[in-house]
């Protein structure tokens, strides 16, 4: 609520499909986890791939255009990698708590502000570094107070 600042900006559809991802992310989390009590990771990855395929599927039909040749390696490189890391976080949420797993996790925050910075030219305001101390401070109470259990 920090970073999106609803008051002082205008609160767009793109902040609102942020939110409600935010939301289904920690949702699907939670459903991960629960799952690695009695399914292998391999199974929930594969059961989690069968509902996402039409979940984005329908609406990219809207818009589709075909792929080249050229894009298959991206796209297989993009699939591949996004299979290896819902397989990992599956069997880290089987290996540990998730107090310990989500910290780590969250460490992509800074990478993709800095690619943000980087290649399309997105400034960081105090709102957002703000925030961003707020998430920190959360996640290093949270391993904190797991680290003394």
């Amino acid at each position: 609520m920090i970073i999106v600042r609803p008051g002082i900006e205008v609160i767009d559809l793109g902040a609102l499909i942020v939110l409600a991802s935010a939301i289904c992310f920690a949702t699907s989390n939670v459903m991960v986890k629960a799952l690695t009590r009695t399914d292998r990771a391999f199974v929930i990855v594969f059961h989690m791939q069968i509902v996402q395929l039409p979940l984005g599927l329908v609406p990219a039909l809207f818009d589709w255009i075909n792929p080249g040749w050229a894009e298959l390696p991206w796209i297989l490189l993009v699939g591949a990698t996004a299979i290896g890391a819902h397989y990992g976080m599956a069997r880290a949420f089987g290996l540990v708590d998730a107090s310990v797993i989500l910290p780590v996790d969250f460490l992509r925050l800074p990478v993709i502000a800095l690619i943000g910075g980087v290649v399309y030219g997105e400034g960081l305001d105090g709102f957002v570094l703000a925030g961003a101390a707020v998430m920190f401070a959360g996640n290093y109470f949270s391993v904190r107070r797991e680290a003394r259990r």
